[in-house]
């Protein structure tokens, strides 16, 4: 509760004014450590699936700590609740590698998203990423890079 409290107190209670309030145990945690991710967002790519709009979204951040930090999480915006099967892998290579690679990556079954997954010592390098949802009428992926 120490970490949440002082995240809390040092960031969104900041910006929003309330500083001195204490906040309550309701606040989602995802919101709060943006799903274990620090550092400032730098991308958000939707995942679409077919003809239904956005079953995810991709989400990389980035921090100069420990040498240049990319961060990912797959958050996703459908089936929420409801296990289904996030892939996210990330990688300074051309490509990152499949899930049973050493490639950073999560992969499973979950019910909201995959990650956080975290690539350290990046400063000066480009990162390569993938991100896949398998949902009860399809699949969908999309793949991207960014550089620092």
């Amino acid at each position: 509760m120490r970490k949440l409290v002082s995240v809390l107190t040092g960031g969104a209670l900041a910006a929003a004014g309330l500083v001195g309030v204490a906040p309550t145990a309701s606040a989602a945690p995802a919101a709060v450590a943006a799903y274990g991710c620090t550092g400032n967002l730098v991308q958000t790519t939707p995942v679409t699936g077919p003809g239904t709009g956005v079953w995810a979204n991709f989400q990389l951040y980035y921090t100069t700590t420990g040498g240049g930090t990319y961060c990912g999480v797959l958050v996703a915006k459908k089936y929420v609740g409801q296990k289904h099967y996030l892939e996210l892998r990330m990688d300074t290579k051309p490509s990152p590698g499949p899930c049973n690679s050493t490639s950073p990556n999560d992969c499973g079954m979950y019910l909201q998203y995959a990650g956080p997954v975290k690539v350290a010592n990046a400063k000066d390098k480009c990162l390569s990423w993938a991100a896949r949802i398998d949902a009860p009428n399809g699949d969908s992926s999309v793949t991207g890079a960014n550089c620092d």
